[in-house]
């Protein structure tokens, strides 16, 4: 699989949405790090209010990534929502039949409490995908 915060940032413009990867890899430490310790990609979207920040993962790896997003970031994520901004997971895996799927989990805050909430699953063709094009397959709960 390639670079799942590159397969986010194309999902999330070809759903109109300005997107970058704000990731990046620093040689002093030699580790790649998040925006604020938790964001891989942001997204701005002309009809929604603030700012999407994801966290792009593998599938599998969601709630390790919230684990860790709670134990060393917390006060991070909280002001960020409480700023009017969003918090998503992207979960990408490759499946047969040429299909990459993609979970989209939200995280909200309930009485300055993390919670992780499922949105959906999708399936993409991966030719597609990888061409810089979705075109989304059956949507599967």
């Amino acid at each position: 699989m390639k670079s799942t915060s590159g397969y986010s940032v194309k999902y999330l413009r070809a759903n109109d949405y300005i997107a970058q990867v704000v990731e990046r890899w620093n040689s002093f430490a030699h580790k790649r790090q998040d925006l604020l310790g938790f964001i891989d990609v942001v997204g701005i979207h002309i009809d929604k209010f603030g700012v999407a920040g994801i966290q792009s993962c593998d599938r599998f790896d969601i709630n390790r990534h919230f684990d860790k997003m709670k134990e060393s970031c917390e006060v991070s994520v909280l002001v960020w929502l409480k700023a009017g901004n969003s918090l998503y997971f992207h979960g990408w895996d490759k499946l047969h039949r040429g299909l990459t799927r993609l979970r989209i989990v939200r995280v909200v805050s309930d009485n300055d409490k993390l919670e992780l909430i499922d949105e959906t699953d999708i399936e993409i063709k991966t030719s597609e995908l990888n061409k810089g094009k979705i075109v989304i397959g059956e949507v599967k709960k």
